[in-house]
């Protein structure tokens, strides 16, 4: 099951055992004496948010966006060149991907860069 799978099957949960417990108040409030009804305000139940997933292409440019393919893993975010990047573009990702916790692992043509997840 994917992480997002997950949090969503759990908000899923979380919501409907608010639901129970809603309505099992309702239910001991219509018990309850009539002085005692109306000192008993009901309490709003907040709206549940995701948290936007993280883009580790957002953090780069569009030009140099272009030259890379971004794959998501288990530790975090693998980033391979689709070409030679040349010294200049080279080091401004690696500047990028180092700002941001990440590395470069040099494998020869298996090279890459790395970002943790968030």
């Amino acid at each position: 099951m994917t992480e997002d799978k997950l949090v969503r099957a759990l908000m899923a949960l979380r919501d409907a055992l608010q639901t129970a417990a809603n309505e099992i108040n309702d239910i001991i409030l219509s018990m309850a004496p009539p002085e005692v009804q109306a000192e008993v305000k009901p309490t709003p139940t907040p709206t549940p948010t995701l948290a936007p997933k993280f883009d580790p292409q957002s953090l780069f440019p569009e030009d140099l966006r272009q030259l890379l393919t971004f794959e998501e893993t288990k530790e975090g975010w693998k980033i391979t060149p689709r070409q030679y990047l040349g010294a200049e573009n080279f080091a401004k990702i690696a500047q990028i991907v180092r700002q941001n916790g990440g590395e470069y692992i040099s494998k020869g043509k298996a090279s890459h860069f790395t970002l943790p997840k968030r």
